[in-house]
């Protein structure tokens, strides 16, 4: 019988900051209106997401090669919900599905980037 893997070991290749590179709906100039648009990860706790207007807390759960997460916060000041998946694609690479709770949905694409 084999070990299940634990919360810290699935959750590591996922943590550090997530540069947003591009997006199926959104331009690059609207990706980083208010910023650069990032994903991050923490080793333990809550993370957050920002792009466009958006900027959102994350709580994750966590499977072999994916991380699932609800996310609350505002764009465009409003108040504003989902839920999401993030899937390595390959090394550094990662593709994530963005649904909103009032029905769009997004898929950006994000480069895991190295810290300082």
């Amino acid at each position: 019988m084999s070990k299940r893997p634990s919360i810290a070991e699935l959750r590591a290749p996922f943590v550090g900051r997530w540069r947003i590179v591009e997006a199926d709906c959104y331009d690059r100039d609207y990706l980083d209106l208010a910023g650069e648009a990032c994903l991050i990860v923490p080793p333990e706790g809550r993370g957050e997401m920002s792009f466009g207007a958006l900027i959102a807390g994350l709580d994750f759960s966590f499977a072999p090669g994916a991380l699932f997460f609800d996310w609350h916060g505002a764009d465009e000041l409003d108040e504003s919900a989902g839920e999401g998946v993030m899937e390595l694609t390959g090394e550094g690479k990662a593709e994530i599905e963005l649904g909103y709770s009032y029905g769009d949905a997004a898929v950006p694409q994000a480069i895991k980037m190295l810290e300082p």
